[in-house]
């Protein structure tokens, strides 16, 4: 049996490609870059906003604010204003 694959290979390099593109461009911006799923877990964060975060990626990434944030008080405030806005 003959599969042609050649539609899936065209998919994955363009995934591949695209998810260069995201790399380069979050890690080359001094802004802040972040996204969090709908339960308010941080998916994806960039150099300059783990600087003012003040945690390594490891640290933040899957985790919810109120997990690392430094001042629960804050932390609750954002977790809050995350729920408003998703």
């Amino acid at each position: 049996t003959c599969t042609d694959v050649t539609d899936r290979k065209r998919a994955e390099r363009e995934l591949r490609e695209r998810t260069a593109l995201l790399r380069a461009i979050t890690e080359s911006t001094s802004d802040l870059i972040f996204a969090k799923d709908v339960e308010g877990r941080m998916l994806l964060v960039n150099p300059a906003a783990l600087g003012v975060i003040g945690h390594p990626a490891e640290q933040v990434l899957g985790r919810s604010e109120t997990d690392w944030h430094h001042d629960p008080v804050e932390a609750a405030a954002i977790a809050e204003n995350d729920r408003r806005v998703i």
